[in-house]
């Protein structure tokens, strides 16, 4: 017996030896998670911590996930002694629906543990009224508002994550760089129209949202703004980029100033009258005529004017010269009423009259007019001292003349 003592001690002690601490392979989370409703083709993750927590490394083996669930790096890991592990799960539904699934861990050693883990796929979805939305007409240095409204009919919270304009003249009245729309609601987008000049407009504006299928709404923005002017104007170029001109009450041109239209400018009257007591020049072109509208127009007899290639527009309007010296060439009134009382040294050529009654009168003046026409027109030309020319013209109504000279172009 005493000697066999020494060699079962060595026997003993030739087996590894280690000692058995908490469960061997701990999960630091629940034994459950649920991930957050999760869009159909997005994706959701979870992290989260493993622990060896016997005293000599061991090697982790995983294993039970299926798509849609997926472990970031499900290959054999080795954990040292007391140490973790970073792990991540993801969740990435492929259709609506409801998914769940179990991990499981084991080590090489000793030890297992199991993590259950379900989620919701969804599909969140957009509805909204129209592509197109319209303006209504705004004056420079004024605003319009439209809204757009937009409802979340599918599942989960719908995001408008970002927009895009093609105009600075359009923007939303909301500072939020994110706009959510929850489940089952409906929400406005207010869109803001603020013109810097005139004219007709059509942008758009590009809308991010998460809607798998409408991941870019794109909604035309269609408006007009307009020039709106009233009472005194001087030494002003009314320029077609802020066109159109609305007379919103009458204006004047006073006396040493003057007033410009270039080719292409519309004017809407509005049954105002423009009075030019000053210089009037009206200077259209054969490819750009300007236009006026349904208004009163008076060249008063301190204004020398220039008018060349207007068309005059709508019933109702007024055309009232009293100008010593006037120039109209290559206009077209129509559907108004022409009251023209020359007085000297003016010139009426090539102008052509439709659907208006017209009336011209001169005393004592050198007058011409030329290759005109007008329907249903009155001439009265008495006691001109100079001389008026009257050749050429065309239309219907009487022509009274006495102590002219007319001669032949």
């Amino acid at each position: 017996m005493k000697k066999l003592l020494p060699l079962l001690f060595c026997a003993f002690f030739s087996t590894p030896f280690f000692a058995q601490t908490g469960t061997g392979i701990v999960l630091l989370t629940g034994p459950t998670h649920t991930f957050t409703p999760t869009t159909v083709d997005s994706a959701s993750s979870f992290d989260f911590q493993l622990v060896n927590t016997v005293a000599i490394e061991q090697t982790v083996l995983f294993g039970g996930l299926n798509a849609p669930f997926a472990l970031a790096d499900n290959t054999p890991q080795v954990v040292a002694a007391s140490d973790t592990l970073d792990l991540s799960i993801s969740f990435t539904p492929s259709s609506i629906g409801a998914f769940s699934d179990t991990l499981n861990v084991v080590g090489t050693i000793f030890g297992d543990a199991m993590l259950v883990v379900s989620g919701d796929g969804i599909q969140v979805q957009l509805t909204w009224v129209s592509d197109t939305l319209q303006f209504a007409t705004t004056a420079i240095g004024q605003t319009d508002t439209v809204a757009l409204s937009l409802s979340s009919v599918g599942d989960g919270t719908a995001v408008i994550s970002d927009l895009q304009f093609s105009s600075p003249i359009f923007t939303v009245d909301s500072a939020a760089s994110q706009f959510n729309i929850a489940q089952g609601t409906t929400d406005n987008l207010i869109f803001v129209f603020a013109p810097i000049n005139a004219g007709e407009f059509s942008e758009t504006v590009t809308i991010s949202t998460n809607d798998p299928n409408n991941s870019q709404i794109v909604i035309t923005l269609l408006s007009t703004g307009i020039s709106e002017v009233s009472g005194e104007v001087c030494d002003l170029v009314w320029t077609v980029v802020n066109s159109p001109f609305t007379l919103v009450g009458d204006i004047v041109v006073p006396e040493g100033c003057s007033l410009t239209i270039d080719p292409g400018v519309e004017v809407n009257m509005g049954g105002h009258k423009l009075t030019a007591n000053g210089e009037f020049v009206c200077l259209g072109t054969s490819e750009a005529p300007i236009t006026i509208q349904g208004g009163v127009v008076h060249l008063g007899p301190g204004a020398p004017a220039l008018i060349e290639y207007l068309v005059y527009e709508g019933w109702g309007g007024d055309v009232n010269v009293d100008s010593p010296y006037a120039l109209l060439y290559y206009n077209n009134f129509g559907s108004i009423e022409g009251q023209y009382d020359f007085d000297c040294y003016d010139q009426y050529y090539n102008n052509y009259h439709t659907g208006t009654t017209t009336s011209y009168s001169s005393y004592g003046c050198q007058n011409f007019y030329r290759n005109s026409n007008a329907s249903w027109c009155n001439q009265e030309n008495s006691n001109n001292y100079y001389f008026s020319f009257y050749s050429n013209n065309g239309g219907d109504g009487w022509l009274y003349l006495d102590e002219n000279l007319i001669a032949p172009s």
